[in-house]
């Protein structure tokens, strides 16, 4: 399950300001990677599909020779690289919606979590987006690296809100019987540091080894290149909510709720076979797999505007976790971005595209209340 190796108060306060970040994927639940390029590949573009079934039918018709060796038809590297290059030749359309009133106008721009550098997104829309915003708004409130001074404070209030002395032990907050079955897969310097952590923490810990020493958020890469994109100018960059808010929103949980969420995630974690647990918990490839790796993919698919793919179902306890965040976001997210309206100017939005489909998503909660949506060519 979990394998820390040192878990200092600052790694904690990151870890906190990234697991809490929402759909990060369940161990339990999310494809290997693998899985996902192998399906991806076929749709990922038609002339990179066209130049790779030349090259496959090729490859599965070997031709004899008179000595009856079989010879393999293979690809060469030029014909690779434009295979390749044809995927990006597209032009990019990322989804952009658009609200506005008399005097006021709103772009909500549907992020990624990371894409390839080959991937072009700067479509017409976005760049009037881009241009003509004078406020910027990412899912939490941006702090130039530089100021390290405003990060450290950032970091350190976290911290407080997690560790508190007067927490049961780790094994005490689990059904019976059910602690001695999980412990084997938890390193003995988890337990002293747990014992300090809320149980929702302990939730993001055990279900996601992968990512949860990367904090940040959703759309860092994304956030950069808008921010990179706009630092010459005099705008106002802000945050739909403070980093700690979701700190304090999952901290005010009923204890007895959490423990429940945890027993259940537990129990579902229980069932996985070890070595189906460690497929799933794998990196992404970063070498190619077929034409695209699956990271490319999703980039290609979300760089052309088209849906995401379903998020893969969470496991209970976990599903539980997240779906209390999303319903929190939907509805603090939405009233905010609403009250924009009263104001003059235009602003731009950058919030991670899980939020803008699916049930209960951020346009639905906004023409709930009444506003327009547009979608941006």
């Amino acid at each position: 399950m979990i394998k820390p190796t040192f878990l200092s108060p600052r790694l904690i306060s990151l870890l906190a300001l990234g697991a809490v970040t929402p759909f990060a994927s369940p161990v339990s639940a999310q494809k290997t990677a693998v899985e996902e390029a192998v399906e991806a590949v076929s749709d990922a573009a038609d002339a990179a599909t066209a130049t790779s079934a030349v090259v496959e039918s090729a490859r599965d018709a070997p031709s004899r020779s008179s000595s009856g060796a079989i010879k393999q038809v293979e690809m060469s590297r030029e014909e690779r690289e434009a295979a390749y290059k044809a995927v990006f030749d597209f032009t990019p359309s990322p989804a952009l919606w658009r609200m506005a009133d008399a005097d006021s106008t709103i772009y909500i721009f549907a992020g990624i979590e990371g894409f390839s550098n080959p991937i072009k997104w700067k479509s017409q829309a976005i760049t009037t987006a881009l241009e003509s915003a004078d406020k910027v708004y990412l899912e939490t409130v941006y702090y130039d690296k530089r100021d390290r001074e405003t990060r450290w404070q950032n970091e350190r209030e976290a911290f407080r809100k997690l560790i508190r002395h007067d927490r049961d032990r780790v094994e005490d907050r689990f059904d019976p019987g059910l602690f001695e079955r999980i412990k084997g897969d938890l390193k003995s310097n988890f337990f002293v540091i747990g014992d300090f952590m809320p149980t929702w923490l302990l939730i993001t810990l055990i279900s996601d080894t992968d990512r949860m020493f990367q904090p940040g958020r959703n759309n860092q890469y994304l956030d950069y290149k808008i921010t990179n994109a706009v630092k010459d100018r005099d705008l106002k960059i802000d945050g739909l909510e403070e980093p700690s808010h979701l700190i304090d929103l999952l901290n005010d949980i009923d204890e007895k709720k959490q423990r429940k969420w945890l027993n259940a995630f537990t129990r579902a974690e229980l069932t996985v076979e070890k070595s189906q647990r460690y497929r799933n918990r794998k990196r992404g490839p970063y070498g190619r797999v077929g034409p695209l790796t699956a990271q490319e993919h999703q980039g290609i698919t979300w760089a052309k505007g088209e849906p995401p793919e379903a998020p893969p179902v969470k496991t209970e306890g976990l599903r539980d976790l997240y779906e209390h965040i999303r319903q929190d976001r939907m509805k603090n997210w939405s009233a905010k971005i609403g009250a924009m309206l009263d104001d003059e100017g235009t602003s731009l939005i950058i919030v991670s595209q899980e939020y803008l489909y699916g049930e209960n998503n951020l346009r639905t909660a906004l023409e709930k209340k009444g506003y327009k949506l547009e979608r941006m060519p």
